[in-house]
């Protein structure tokens, strides 16, 4: 089986792989939609302040992106061609056995 080495574009320092991030988002998808339905059928005497705090929530959710490792979800990822992120990949060769 041939497989192909991808390109990887990070470096995690929690757990030292080598990257491709994911984004990912801040708070729970059905805490927002639970916050949309609650403002929309449930408390309509209150629907101006509770239809902005459901898009405040929504904002917070879609403004809150970061990029985090695949592996272990951590955010303390850094660029590969840094000279820390060279020194990792480096030791985790030399613990390999490929250099």
């Amino acid at each position: 089986m041939n497989r192909k080495k991808i390109k990887t574009t990070h470096v995690c320092t929690k757990c030292t792989s080598s990257i491709n991030p994911i984004v990912k988002k801040q708070g729970l998808f059905f805490i927002e939609v639970a916050v949309w339905i609650l403002s929309l059928f449930i408390v309509p005497q209150t629907a101006g302040a509770s239809i902005l705090i459901a898009v405040g929530y929504s904002a917070f959710r879609l403004l809150s992106k970061k990029m985090v490792c695949p592996k272990c979800k951590s955010d303390d990822i850094i660029l590969n061609h840094t000279d820390i992120a060279k020194k990792i990949i480096q030791e985790q060769k030399e613990l390999r056995g490929y250099g």
